[in-house]
């Protein structure tokens, strides 16, 4: 359940900047307004995410179905927008497919820079940001004090951003094919093995598949650089369980 609603959450961040996107060539064609696309991508991102939430608790509904119901109706509206503008045709399939060879250099840098601070503030919240993963991702636990509270709200920060983030610079596929193509290989791979090893396994996996998709794409050309990276790293999970 908390696997689609990521898928949704990046959704709304798309939908967020194609939005964005519409107001600027609409109303200020001659100007770059992408901190507003930013904005509003962060901003469609929160809203879904905490109003399905409340949505959820209050009409006793399915998650599964209600998230799948969300992301049907915010790639409806995605390409609803994209069609009546169609300058934001080439912008739409860089949201769901990227493009890593269109990135132009401020957004990897902005990239780089923020994904190095959320991985330093992982490494060092270690502990604490994989017991707010499991309690609010895997078993759906509340915070049990004020300490636990304030945690929580920091991790909802930064997941939102980041996925808001990447799913504008790198694209939909690439950002859920690193999220969950690695830690399910993981678990196919192995059997009664610790987190810590899982975790392991999962991060070479996303960092293998990635260079190995990279350079397969520069050598045959006519292949897209994303979905390669897809199937490189399903195809490198498979080979470890074979081996």
């Amino acid at each position: 359940e908390r696997a689609v609603q990521t898928l949704v959450l990046s959704q709304s961040s798309s939908f967020g900047a194609l939005l964005g996107l519409a107001i600027s060539l609409s109303y200020f064609p001659e100007q770059n307004f992408t901190s507003l696309a930013f904005g509003l991508a962060i901003l469609t991102a929160t809203i879904v995410y905490f109003q399905s939430e409340q949505l959820i608790v209050a009409h006793y509904v399915s998650k599964s179905s209600f998230f799948i119901f969300l992301y049907l109706a915010l790639l409806s509206c995605s390409h609803m927008i994209s069609a009546a503008i169609p300058a934001l045709e080439s912008h739409t399939s860089r949201f769901i497919f990227g493009d890593l060879a269109t990135m132009n250099d401020s957004e990897a840098w902005i990239t780089i820079a923020f994904s190095g601070l959320v991985l330093v503030y992982l490494s060092t919240h270690r502990q604490i940001s994989v017991r707010m993963a499991f309690k609010e991702i895997v078993l759906s636990l509340r915070a049990e004090n004020r300490e636990e509270a304030k945690n929580e709200r920091i991790f909802k920060l930064i997941f939102l951003i980041y996925v808001s983030l990447v799913t504008q610079t790198l694209g939909l596929l690439f950002t859920m094919s690193l999220l969950f193509i690695p830690t399910t290989m993981a678990l196919l791979s192995q059997r009664n093995v610790s987190l810590r090893r899982h975790q392991s396994l999962a991060a070479r996996l996303a960092l293998t598949g990635t260079l190995i998709g990279i350079l397969t794409s520069l050598i045959f050309t006519q292949l897209p650089t994303v979905p390669t990276v897809a199937v490189m790293t399903i195809a490198l999970g498979f080979f470890i369980s074979w081996v």
